[in-house]
């Protein structure tokens, strides 16, 4: 097993104060009003509506994943830190959903791509299927506010945006850390395998962020390929951080990642 003091990992109880002082901090001022002029374009309202609905979810499938898994494990902490990390994600959702409510938006019910999403979850009951899910769309949600922050001058807006990227960062590390837990007894060409199959698994991801928020992407200075460039070279970089801990460095992150 890891030896958390050695590589500087946080045990599941390190997480859980963190999730549980940074929920107490307060970084956007509810005081501003939301910008009307010049008018936010409605693609771009849509795409929160359908984050907002995201970051709602009450966690509850991936919570029974974890739990199993703590369970053969023996980190039942672990179940605490992550009903923390939904915690926060609900923080967000509350956060755009406020938002909204500011805007006399009504907020979204349905959304397809999370429609499919909660259809397929209901078969998800591997940790490991759930945490490189959740890592590569923690990668993605870091891209996508950068980019709304870039994509309106509304004050309020880009304060959420700012709260929500602030604790994105923790969030990959959060994810990327159960990886390392989850894989580190598997041999080296167990590993490459492993490998092969998240590159898959995200490039299906990639598409599916691009196609469902492309407006907001290309609003904040991305274009297709750059937004691919740039998934890429994400993805790319925390992988090679998760395999150097395997010691296999960069020779596991060699496959083919072009789109």
């Amino acid at each position: 097993m890891i030896k958390t003091d050695d590589m500087n990992l946080k045990t599941s109880e390190e997480w859980v104060k963190h999730f549980r002082e940074n929920l107490k901090q307060q970084r956007v001022n509810w005081e501003l009003k939301p910008q009307p002029e010049p008018p936010i374009p409605s693609k771009i309202i849509e795409s929160v509506k359908a984050w907002q609905l995201a970051e709602s979810s009450d966690g509850s499938h991936l919570i029974y994943a974890v739990t199993k898994y703590a369970m053969r494990n023996g980190d039942l902490e672990s179940i605490n830190a992550m009903r923390w990390f939904i915690k926060e994600e609900q923080k967000h959702g509350r956060n755009l959903g406020r938002y909204l409510d500011l805007l006399e938006v009504p907020k979204s019910n349905f959304n397809l791509f999370d429609f499919a999403f909660k259809k397929a979850r209901r078969f998800l009951q591997s940790m490991e299927i759930w945490t490189i899910t959740v890592l590569i769309a923690e990668l993605h949600a870091q891209a996508y506010y950068k980019s709304l922050y870039k994509a309106t001058s509304c004050q309020l807006l880009r304060q959420i945006c700012l709260d929500i990227l602030k604790d994105e960062g923790h969030h990959i590390r959060f994810q990327f850390e159960r990886i390392i837990h989850i894989i580190s007894n598997r041999s080296s060409s167990s590993l490459r395998l492993t490998f092969a199959a998240y590159s898959l698994y995200f490039r299906l991801i990639n598409w599916a962020f691009w196609k469902d928020h492309k407006f907001v992407f290309e609003a904040g200075g991305l274009c297709s390929q750059e937004y691919k460039s740039k998934m890429k070279k994400s993805f790319q970089r925390i992988m090679r951080r998760i395999f150097k801990f395997q010691s296999l460095g960069n020779e596991a992150v060699n496959l083919n990642l072009s789109q």
